[in-house]
């Protein structure tokens, strides 16, 4: 009985607009999904860049470069400092305009430290430049690359966070 009602449901007027609404829906969520998605991953990267710039003046004012030598002057007393400095620290490379580097960071070692002249180029750049690294197991990392002037001399200091860090929920969109 139900497969003799069948070709007489399909053929309604009823059917074919649900399922002409149906599918004109379906259609317009997907691009609403696509454009929200894309929209998402502009605004992260946008907040994660402004991040990255805060942590890379906040690192200015804790790091003195004394006779080729990286300090971090940090009060110990302060938990939240130190704690804050210690993650400032976790991807980060120092290097003086000849790209000899006084710093590096485990976390940064694990994408890789650049050469000596591409370092020295770097510094040689007035503006902040932008990069993504990336290391097949461990993700992608964002960095900032800047001059940074301690004691009349210039240097290159590199920040940067991982992917894992910098995109946290927003991965399961993709």
């Amino acid at each position: 009985m139900l497969s003799k009602r069948l070709p007489n449901v399909v053929r309604s007027l009823r059917f074919r607009l649900a399922l002409s609404y149906a599918i004109i829906f379906g259609i317009l969520l997907t691009g609403v999904g696509i454009a929200f998605r894309f929209e998402l991953h502009s605004v992260i990267d946008e907040w994660q860049r402004d991040l990255i710039d805060d942590d890379w003046n906040a690192a200015g004012g804790f790091l003195r470069i004394e006779r080729g030598q990286a300090t971090w002057s940090v009060d110990p007393r302060v938990p939240k400092q130190v704690f804050f400095v210690e993650q400032l620290r976790r991807n980060l490379l120092l290097a003086d305009s000849e790209g000899r580097i006084l710093e590096v960071s485990n976390g940064y070692k694990i994408f890789g430290v650049e050469s000596a002249s591409e370092l020295r180029s770097y510094a040689a750049e007035a503006a902040p430049a932008w990069r993504t690294k990336n290391n097949g197991a461990k993700g992608e990392m964002l960095l900032r690359y800047g001059q940074l002037n301690s004691g009349g001399a210039k240097y290159l200091l590199v920040l940067g966070r991982s992917e894992e860090r910098r995109v946290g929920k927003e991965c399961r969109f993709r």
